[in-house]
């Protein structure tokens, strides 16, 4: 691609994105290239390679001959993402841990991200809001690992957990949550590596099984 119509594909890339992570855009829902060029007021071609991009990351998928669709999830997909972040998430939390007491400046972003996290559920905010909320309390700390590598592939596992997590979950897990980031919070301030591995592995698995009941009991319904 020349500069320009690369510029105007990650451009595309960027709001095709946002929609599908926010829910504009539901899981299932064809992606027709001529109306999505005529709607962000550029080319096909752009669009396309938008979409080559989105397809990546998982987002979305292209059927040859039948077009593109964003992605819908199953619980194998859930299973695999969340098995994904239980190998990065503990391993980076222990990073950070194993340097010693967590610094200040770390600890107040987490503890204000669940100051923000508590509020929005306290008003039943969007859940756009509190997917963005509850993802920035975890990336604070891959970010805090100081891995870059490590920070990328976690990036794009959130953006696939976001679209699962669209299915909900069960009544009474905020508040399991919520419990568990603090249990992830007091690990990282006393150093200790192990407990803060296990502290988010805990987290991991009981979002996943929250979630994963909520998929079966949508596919019953």
């Amino acid at each position: 691609m020349d500069d320009s119509r690369d510029s105007l594909a990650i451009q595309a890339y960027g709001e095709i994105k946002r929609r599908i992570l926010t829910g504009e855009l539901e899981r299932g829902t064809r992606l027709s290239v001529e109306a999505l060029a005529h709607q962000l007021d550029v080319s096909a071609a752009p669009i396309k390679e938008a979409l080559k991009l989105l397809e990546r990351e998982g987002l979305v998928d292209i059927r040859p001959r039948s077009g593109t669709v964003v992605r819908s999830f199953s619980p194998e997909d859930l299973i695999n993402v969340y098995g994904a972040r239980k190998i990065v998430e503990p391993a980076a939390a222990a990073i950070v841990a194993a340097q010693g007491p967590a610094p200040e400046a770390l600890i107040a972003g987490l503890e204000q991200s669940m100051i923000t996290l508590h509020g929005a559920l306290h008003t039943r905010a969007p859940r756009q809001v509190i997917t963005d909320t509850d993802s920035l309390f975890h990336r604070l700390i891959v970010e805090a690992a100081g891995n870059p590598v490590l920070t990328e592939l976690h990036a794009t596992l959130i953006d696939r957990a976001r679209l699962v997590r669209f299915y909900g979950t069960r009544p009474g897990r905020s508040a399991e949550a919520m419990a568990e980031h603090r249990q992830i919070i007091e690990a990282l301030k006393q150093g200790d590596p192990e407990g803060a591995r296990t502290a988010s592995r805990l987290h991991l698995e009981g979002a996943e099984r929250a979630i994963l009941e909520t998929m079966q009991a949508t596919d019953r319904g």
